[in-house]
């Protein structure tokens, strides 16, 4: 599963770091312009129990704005914890990956890929026939009881930006207001409560990858790295 990182903003650079630190056999590449990425070992020599990666990209603990000297705050971030996916999304994309030197060493080398390989397709299913009179069945659920206030708050508090991916709500609901969904962190049905510490603004895809994504358990993580005021239940 490949994570994107880019932006110059404390949670973005805070969200790598912490991908950084929990996956410390991963890779990244890091944005070095005219579609020239470097890679990297995620670790760096100075905090890899193995000693392998360089000492130039500024260990994972380092905070906002003290690598301001080198380019890995504000640069754009590709990260992996396997590197024939990095190459195969390069290839895709037409990028150029150069491995690092200091990081891609005799006593520890990176994993031998196939480069150029094109991104493998998915193959289409034959077409169905469908149901024209499709059955119905009925069935009990079990629905909680939600707070509008809390609901209302996180919305305008979101000032119609997903609080995931910073991106803008898709379009407008029929009232004219930015359509954003709220997300209980720690859902309902595990005891999660109704709160504004533990309710997100989300665009719909952020929020069904939170619910149905590979990678949810760090979405969540990083959702609590960003959003000030949520706190873990």
């Amino acid at each position: 599963m490949i994570e994107f990182f880019h932006g110059d903003s404390e949670s973005e650079h805070e969200a790598f770091q912490l991908w950084r630190r929990t996956h410390p056999d991963g890779f990244h590449l890091t944005d070095k312009g005219a579609k020239i990425f470097s890679a990297h070992w995620t670790q760096d020599k100075r905090e890899s129990p193995r000693g392998r990666g360089c000492i130039h990209q500024g260990t994972s603990n380092v905070t906002y704005m003290e690598d301001t000297g080198s380019c890995y705050t504000k640069a754009k971030k590709v990260c992996s914890i396997s590197l024939q996916e990095l190459h195969d999304w390069a290839a895709s994309e037409g990028m150029t990956i150069k491995n690092c030197a200091h990081c891609d060493t005799k006593k520890f080398p990176f994993p031998v890929v196939a480069t150029g390989r094109a991104v493998r397709s998915i193959e289409k299913p034959s077409l169905p026939a469908g149901n024209k009179n499709p059955p119905a069945n009925s069935s009990s659920v079990v629905q909680y009881v939600r707070d509008e206030l809390v609901r209302r708050w996180v919305l305008s508090a979101s000032n119609g930006y997903c609080e995931s991916c910073g991106c803008p709500a898709p379009f407008n609901d029929v009232d004219g207001q930015p359509y954003l969904e709220v997300h209980h962190v720690r859902r309902l049905s595990d005891g999660g409560s109704d709160t504004v510490s533990n309710t997100v603004a989300l665009c719909p895809n952020c929020h069904r990858q939170l619910h149905h994504g590979i990678d949810a358990p760090l979405l969540a993580t990083r959702l609590y790295a960003q959003v000030h005021r949520l706190v873990r239940e």
